[in-house]
């Protein structure tokens, strides 16, 4: 049985790199298997040969392309990542965006963060407010609310209370209350003009908007200046209510409340399928044939580099090799100090590019480039037409 060995040395010509490949991510793209072999001629004639023998085969060669288009792939799809985050989470997670336009609008997303704020301001949210009415008791104007609603409604969660309806009749209501101060009695108003003798479901007083608002507004200012005003206070779990209860005035008044324990779980929302953070926005690598002749030329120089790496590494293996009466010196470190300053460089290069192409430095630019051409256009004369 013979057994066959792979050349050790760049055999001068590559073949179909499909199959041939690490990942194999390009294997059904055409321009990539087109492409690699003369790379591959490319890359060797870059490092010496014919002249010199390069310890590199085909196989590695394909290796370094490959490698180099998903390197390039995850710079572009990071930056549009960045670039774009906040427009893409929420989004399926189902197809690729990568080369995409991706059009959108942050609003979204803020409004859904801004829900709490709308639970806080009584203006909407996503957590239940709930309303306890509390019974009073003549002469008690101090009631714990720890032991009425969080022990027999709420089974010992905790509340926070939202609003408390402790108020007098709206002034509307009392304008016709003869007893009310700046109220009116329908039977002395009536009595007044002279038809105090009819039925009261037959009479009817007509008076103007202005009187009905005067009369609403001195009601008020009664309230507000001469009587104890309807307020209340709570400090540790227990609220005092003013005027003190007689058991005539009012017989309850009513608390809104939310349960603590269902805004912290309001508080996160936890969806599946959709994208959520930088692991799973739905970029993927970008097919060698979708990339134009700038990227590819990237592309080149840094498998180029990644070649010189890898023929570095092997020839740092044997830095010297013995010839009849002296020896070869390989120069396996200096190829691979030069192949990472030639990557370096490509990746600041790379990275400069894509920082002046993001959406805010376009923005600065078309500003910058805006305010300059309205400074040409102020040395343009303008023309005074007289029709």
């Amino acid at each position: 049985m013979t057994i066959q060995y792979e050349p050790v040395f760049w055999p001068g010509s590559g073949s179909d790199p499909s199959g041939l490949t690490p990942q194999g991510v390009f294997d059904d793209d055409e321009e990539f298997s087109d492409e690699a072999p003369r790379f591959a001629e490319w890359a060797a004639l870059r490092l010496g040969y014919p002249v010199m023998q390069v310890e590199l085969t085909d196989r590695m060669f394909y290796a370094c392309f490959e490698e180099a288009v998903i390197e390039y792939s995850a710079q572009i799809n990071e930056f549009n990542m960045r670039d774009n985050m906040i427009t893409l989470q929420g989004i399926t997670t189902g197809s690729s965006v990568s080369q995409t336009l991706v059009v959108g609008n942050p609003l979204a997303m803020a409004v859904e963060l801004s829900t709490q704020y709308g639970t806080e301001a009584g203006s909407g949210g996503n957590v239940d407010y709930k309303r306890a009415v509390i019974p009073v008791t003549a002469s008690v104007n101090a009631y714990d609310l720890k032991d009425y609603i969080e022990a027999r409604l709420e089974s010992g969660n905790k509340i926070e209370i939202r609003r408390v309806f402790h108020a007098p009749p709206p002034a509307i209501s009392r304008i016709f209350d003869p007893f009310a101060a700046g109220g009116m009695g329908v039977s002395n108003m009536l009595g007044a003009f002279g038809w105090g003798g009819y039925a009261v479901e037959t009479q009817y007083l007509l008076t103007p908007v202005f009187e009905t608002l005067l009369r609403t507004q001195a009601i008020e200012f009664t309230d507000t200046v001469r009587r104890s005003q309807y307020s209340f206070e709570i400090a540790n779990n227990k609220i005092r209510i003013y005027p003190i209860p007689d058991g005539t005035t009012f017989s309850s008044f009513t608390i809104e409340y939310n349960v603590k324990r269902d805004k912290s779980a309001a508080a996160i929302s936890t969806v599946k399928g959709i994208a959520s953070d930088y692991s799973n926005v739905p970029y993927t690598t970008i097919l060698y044939s979708n990339i134009n002749d700038v990227g590819k030329r990237w592309i080149w120089r840094y498998a180029l580099a990644l070649s010189k790496e890898t023929l570095g590494a092997v020839r740092i293996k044997y830095a010297t090799i013995p010839i009849p009466n002296s020896e070869v010196t390989l120069d396996g470190a200096e190829l691979k100090q030069e192949a990472a300053q030639e990557k370096d460089k490509l990746w600041e290069q790379l990275r400069e590019t894509l920082a002046l192409t993001g959406r805010a430095k376009q923005l600065e630019m078309s500003k910058e480039n805006e305010a300059n051409s309205m400074e040409l256009l102020k040395h343009v004369p303008t023309l005074i037409y007289i029709g």
